[in-house]
């Protein structure tokens, strides 16, 4: 399987996470199935919590293509102390300019982390690749006195992730968001982790 390799333009920054609420409607959700009307239930873990994140968009609008060709999503995630795991868009910036896209980009074909925008018959418009999105993945120090570092796995907690220089296309009905489980264990296997209805 092809490994996805760092693409430029995409950055993590700490941050605070954003509010619970319904792509459409404001309203909590939990992968917008039927039965969820009450609120979403506590996992036992914080790897748990991450199987089955609640999805908000607090955007009003996007900005006008006409203005700003290229857009910048901004991507608020936590986890509670009871174990429910959220992720919200919480902005959209104008930039300039597009960067070309590199997909497309499959669960069967590919490894690693990508986000897609996705028109209103889900048919992919554009693909970026990332090393990480919301990263499980730190840097430790390695032996004492040897200066070395390593690699751990660590659970997502609050953070912010920047999407940046993606086209502002009016047909873009949705952000998609790929990358191996959020699970504690290295996987070789991507699928889609969040979906966001764009304004």
């Amino acid at each position: 399987m092809q490994l996805i390799r760092l693409a430029c333009c995409l950055s993590l920054a700490a941050c605070i996470a954003g509010e619970d609420g319904d792509p459409t409607s404001g309203e909590e959700n939990r992968g917008d199935r039927p039965g969820d009307e009450e609120g979403p239930e506590p996992a036992e873990s914080c790897f748990e919590a991450w199987a089955d994140p609640v999805v908000a968009v607090v955007v009003g609008e996007r900005p006008d293509p006409a203005e700003f060709p290229a857009l910048r999503f901004w991507v608020d995630y936590s986890v509670s102390a009871d174990y429910i795991a959220q992720v919200t868009l919480e902005a959209i910036d104008g930039l300039q300019p597009v960067l070309d896209s590199q997909g497309p980009f499959s669960p069967e074909t590919h490894s690693g982390s990508w986000a897609e925008l996705r028109d209103a018959d889900d048919q992919v418009l554009y693909t970026r690749g990332a090393s990480q999105l919301i990263p499980e993945i730190v840097e430790a120090p390695g032996d004492p006195g040897t200066g070395s570092f390593s690699n751990a796995f660590s659970c997502p907690d609050d953070g912010t992730l920047l999407l940046q220089n993606f086209p502002n296309d009016p047909r873009a009905a949705s952000l998609v968001l790929f990358q191996e489980p959020i699970d504690g264990a290295a996987t070789a296997s991507a699928s889609e982790l969040v979906r966001f209805a764009l304004p």
